[in-house]
């Protein structure tokens, strides 16, 4: 009687967890590959990529005079709504080609069908000046998902649908607006984009002075979907990582084992998560007041991996780069 109570309390503890998970990869983008130099560069970002046009990365590493520094950007002075990076894209640009931009990722794991998820982000309308090829605002923007990969070459199409989506025009160029919102999975999607996903038709527009050629572009931080509406809503990409020395990760490189070693216990749940090197989560496990956790890691290709150990509330203790070597 008392294994089976606790058989259940673990597995009630675990979707607890699940729950409250952040579906999205680096949803703040501070995880990089490297710095930025110019524009176009999102797949300097871990997990993320073009899936229409070329948007944009900004972070605080990146020097002042490139203008993708964070605050000081190419078309603005803006901090990030938290952390050091954030993304942007054009919501609209009348033009020949693909100059509307969308963002996208691949999801740590399929929506369930028949699942309530929610969605929530926050954008900010670039600095407005007649210097500037951004001089309106437009609303609808949101996130798409999708079972289909996207990329420049193949572009997410412009079909007037979107999951989520803002229905007012987005102006503030000072504070971060958040966009929120709800639905429920009819498919197993795998992939989401952010953007705007409505037809020039379709897409109202403020216009701030007289201009030949109008274009909108915004930055985006703070990515959250989640089954946990209040998880979604609270979630920030604020990192606690504390002291590394606490924590020694080894041997690096490895072949299938990994030990995990703690100088200290933690009082909360632990969760260890790998991803690729697509943002993909491709290995997880739960652990509470160990020492010493082995991860067995055969099941891996070689290549490079990420290592995150962190609470359910997504704190992050330790990040790592792990190499793995089969051969």
């Amino acid at each position: 009687m008392k294994k089976t109570i606790i058989t259940y309390l673990f597995f009630v503890l675990t979707l607890k967890l699940i729950a409250q998970q952040n579906l999205v990869t680096n949803g703040g983008f501070e995880n990089m590959i490297s710095c930025p130099t110019g524009a176009g560069e999102i797949q300097q970002v871990v997990g993320w990529n073009a899936f229409r046009g070329s948007p944009d990365y900004f972070n605080s590493c990146a020097s002042q005079g490139s203008g993708f520094s964070v605050p000081n950007t190419v078309i603005g002075f803006q901090n990030a709504a938290s952390g050091n990076a954030y993304a942007g894209f054009y919501s609209y640009f009348p033009s020949s080609g693909q100059p509307r931009e969308c963002l996208g990722s691949a999801l740590t794991s399929p929506l369930v069908i028949g699942t309530k998820y929610f969605v929530n982000f926050k954008v900010n309308l670039c600095q407005i000046d007649s210097l500037s090829l951004s001089n309106c605002a437009t609303d609808h923007i949101g996130t798409l998902f999708s079972t289909n990969q996207f990329s420049f070459s193949s572009p997410v199409s412009i079909n007037n649908f979107a999951q989520v989506y803002s229905t007012s025009i987005i102006s503030d160029t000072v504070n971060w607006t958040t966009i929120k919102g709800s639905f429920i999975a009819d498919s197993a999607y795998q992939y989401f984009s952010i953007g705007n996903f409505f037809d020039d038709i379709s897409t109202n527009k403020a216009y701030f002075f007289s201009s030949s050629t109008y274009a909108a572009y915004y930055f985006v931080d703070d990515i959250c979907v989640s089954t946990d509406s209040i998880f979604t809503e609270t979630w920030t990409n604020i990192k606690e990582i504390k002291d590394n020395s606490l924590v020694r990760v080894y041997p690096n490189p490895c072949k299938d084992i990994v030990i995990v070693d703690l100088k200290e216990k933690f009082n909360v749940p632990l969760i260890l998560t790998i991803y690729n090197s697509l943002g993909q989560v491709v290995y997880i496990k739960q652990s509470a007041n160990e020492e010493q956790i082995t991860l067995n890691l055969s099941g891996l290709p070689s290549g490079v991996f990420l290592l995150t150990l962190s609470n359910p509330n997504e704190h992050i203790f330790k990040e790592e780069k792990i190499i793995i070597e089969q051969k």
